[in-house]
């Protein structure tokens, strides 16, 4: 079977600035569970389908950015601070299989 892996960046920036420099990486293997989990979630999200960018960002929030690739093709999918639903929810699971912390009240 082939492996498939999550790699994730945390950056140093702050919001309404640059980005910032990687503070912090991840790079594991996901479990066959795993990726049978996210897999589910990102055909309901239908990322493969969505343009490369949502609706224009705002003064306060964060941009959500999943790049994704297959043997054969790759696609970038971006939204400002999404809503509650299907995209948003591919992140969330995405922040809980890389073992990052986000501090409660601070995830836009």
């Amino acid at each position: 079977a082939a492996e498939v892996r999550i790699v994730g960046y945390e950056l140093s920036g702050k919001g309404g600035y640059e980005p910032g420099r990687i503070r912090h990486r991840i790079d594991r293997r996901l479990s066959e569970d795993e990726w049978w989990k996210l897999r589910a979630a990102v055909d309901v999200a239908g990322l493969w389908n969505l343009p490369t960018m949502g609706p224009d960002g705002g003064l306060d929030g964060s941009m959500w950015i999943y790049e994704m690739r297959r043997p054969s093709s790759y696609h970038v999918s971006a939204q400002w601070t999404p809503e509650p639903g299907a995209f948003r929810d591919v992140g969330l699971l995405l922040l809980q299989l890389s073992g990052l912390r986000v501090v409660e009240g601070r995830l836009y």
